[in-house]
């Protein structure tokens, strides 16, 4: 008898510390996301949760409202036996507890995630549990609902129907107009264009007479060329640009197919100049031009096509149809609000109630020889017309700034990196987006230092006077990645370089370092050595990777190393000459393949040599033209005088 007594005795002890630490982790229970049978919120259910329940229901403890929120296992409303009994199942395996969740309407956060898509969320009204997604079609990163909208330019946009030809109209019923409509915007549209005429006539004759209190009150302008390979582009555009006196109009070029037809180099070449002057390019031209020559392929295509399929071909065989004239205006549209083209409507485009003109049968009558155009059967396919929207996001990314710079990043999941000792002495953890893909470092050592990248005042603030010699110090915490890991950059991986992948940006180096890894996005992507798309005649790079010598050398050799797992598989050395217009002249000094001589440097290392006729140079670029591993690391360039 006494030692039941004393059993029954321990039991009501321990009830009695379980009771008080109910009643303990109530005053501090997790408000967050609730785990369903997780009476005591520790974060997980087990026997303790249990026996919180019984007391409950006799009366010997008080659950807060998150602890009663995780009691309640049925969502019934109440705490009973029936909730008991569902945890008692799933202590002993029988039926393991599920939260039944019942989810509040998705509803827009306001907030844009990296690729801008704008965010929603939902919310279970039983555990709290918030689930984020996006729309692929969600409300304007940038209204222009109000806004002044202006083209000037020539037959190249209007030919199409982007806007009508009505020269400084005000009530257009171009796409463009019937565009910002579709997307609930009322938007003012001015289509100073006029057939035949250039912008240094336009500017001459038209321009120049504007007020300054009418050009004030311009948000955007869209700015095209006529059909001539005009050396003086950008000076051209900067005296239009000049006319402005707002410094919040923005300007962006567009660049038609005619450029890319008829071989207009002083264009092509201008365009890198003109997106450095923060002018946004718009090619539509090169994207059809692409698709009718094959070497971009529309994803989910049933149509096949070819140059009729976008260029009209009646005693004309250079102005758009209507399909590139909606490819324009879409483009044009989602070049300022930074919209997707995806989904987007284009039904107005063949709705002869809004213009006569709008008739398809009637343009091909007008403008093609007989059964040579399938646009009208383009515009009927769904496929095809999601296919072409896809490039056109595609290809302003390619030319032009993102669509969207900014928004959230999925990163809720770090790399395989726990036990780098590479990253874990320096402190850091690395973490990829699961969404675009890129890779950051987090500092967890909290010391300030940017670790990607080494500028000009991290270097004075530490008493040196240039990078090499920081560097050379051991100072610096610079990283690359390689698929087998991350390592520690030394000087020659970080001095002067500047990454152009798939030819975005120029060739010539940074003179305070830049990245040390390089992740190429498209393979199949194919650029000459300034960073352009490769003609048929010239050697094509997937991607350039340039170095400022910043004085001039004779060189007459050279050693490249790579990390050995991460090596291209073929590549150039260029050397080049800085023209007087700042252009670089390059030839190509060496090239290693498959079968080049290279030499075990360590065991993480190949080594690269060549010998060349002495070249006078004042910068260098590798040219890789072959690559298995996406992501690469080139550890040190050496240039031998």
């Amino acid at each position: 008898m006494t030692k039941r007594i004393s059993l029954f005795l321990c039991i009501a002890i321990l009830l009695s510390f379980i009771s008080l630490a109910v009643q303990a982790s109530s005053v501090s229970a997790n408000v967050g996301e609730i785990l369903v049978g997780d009476t005591n919120g520790d974060g997980i259910v087990n026997t303790t949760d249990y026996v919180m329940l019984r007391l409950y229901l006799t009366g010997g403890c008080v659950l807060s409202e998150s602890s009663f929120a995780a009691s309640d296992v049925n969502s019934d409303g109440v705490v009973s036996t029936v909730d008991i009994a569902a945890v008692r199942k799933h202590l002993s395996g029988e039926n393991l507890l599920v939260c039944q969740h019942n989810y509040s309407s998705w509803a827009e956060t306001g907030t844009y995630n990296c690729l801008g898509k704008i965010i929603t969320s939902r919310t279970c009204s039983i555990c709290n549990k918030t689930e984020k997604s996006y729309t692929e079609n969600g409300a304007a990163i940038r209204s222009i609902d109000g806004k002044n909208v202006m083209f000037i330019g020539n037959s190249f946009i209007y030919y199409g129907y982007c806007v009508n030809n009505g020269s400084q109209t005000k009530t257009d019923k171009g796409y463009f107009k019937q565009l910002c409509t579709a997307n609930g915007e009322s938007v003012n549209v001015y289509d100073y264009v006029w057939g035949g005429r250039n912008l240094e006539y336009i500017y001459t004759n038209y321009l120049v007479d504007c007020t300054e209190d009418f050009l004030s009150t311009i948000d955007y302008v869209f700015i095209s060329e006529a059909g001539e390979n005009n050396s003086a582009l950008v000076s051209d555009i900067q005296k239009i640009i000049d006319l402005y006196p707002s410094s919040k109009t923005e300007f962006y070029y567009l660049c038609h197919s005619y450029t890319y037809q008829a071989g207009h180099s002083n264009i092509k070449n201008a365009l890198s100049t003109l997106q450095d002057k923060g002018i946004g390019i718009v090619n539509w031209g090169k994207l059809v031009y692409d698709v009718w020559k094959g070497n971009e392929s529309v994803p989910g295509a049933t149509k096949t096509y070819n140059k009729d399929t976008f260029i009209v071909n009646k005693n004309d065989t250079h102005h758009e149809n209507m399909l590139s004239g909606y490819i324009t205006a879409q483009m044009a549209y989602c070049a300022i609000t930074g919209k997707s083209a995806v989904g987007q409507s284009y039904e107005y485009c063949t709705d002869t109630s809004i213009n006569s003109k709008y008739d398809p049968d009637a343009f091909i009558s007008s403008y093609y020889n007989a059964g040579t155009t399938n646009f009208d059967a383009v515009f009927d396919s769904v496929p095809d017309m999601l296919g072409l929207q896809t490039l056109m996001d595609k290809y302003l990314e390619k030319y032009n700034f993102s669509l969207f710079d900014g928004g959230e990043h999925s990163n809720t999941e770090y790399l395989n990196n726990a036990n780098d000792s590479a990253l874990a002495s320096a402190g850091l953890k690395a973490h990829e987006c699961t969404l675009c893909g890129s890779i950051s470092l987090e500092e967890t050592d909290g010391n300030g230092i940017n670790h990607m990248y080494i500028s000009n005042d991290d270097v004075s603030a530490a008493g040196y006077s240039t990078v090499k010699d920081y560097m050379l110090a051991g100072l610096g915490n610079v990283f690359y990645k390689t698929t087998s890991g991350w390592g520690r950059a030394g000087y020659s991986s970080i001095q002067g370089m500047a990454a152009s992948c798939d030819g975005v940006r120029g060739s010539k180096g940074k003179t305070d370092g830049s990245e040390t890894y390089w992740k190429v996005n498209n393979l199949g992507d194919a650029y000459n050595a300034n960073g352009k798309t490769a003609a048929s005649n010239e050697q094509a790079y997937i991607s350039l990777i340039g170095y400022d010598l910043t004085n001039a050398v004779s060189a007459s050799g050279v050693g490249v190393f790579f990390n050995r797992v991460n090596a291209p598989d073929a590549f150039d050395l260029l050397g080049g000459v800085t023209q007087s217009d700042g252009s670089i002249e390059w030839k190509v000094l060496a090239t290693f393949d498959a079968d080049s001589v290279c030499m075990k440097y360590d065991d993480m290392t190949l080594a690269f040599f060549a010998d060349f006729d002495a070249t006078q140079i004042d910068c260098v670029q590798i040219g890789v033209k072959s690559i298995t591993n996406t992501i690469f690391f080139m550890s040190e360039l050496e240039i031998y005088q």
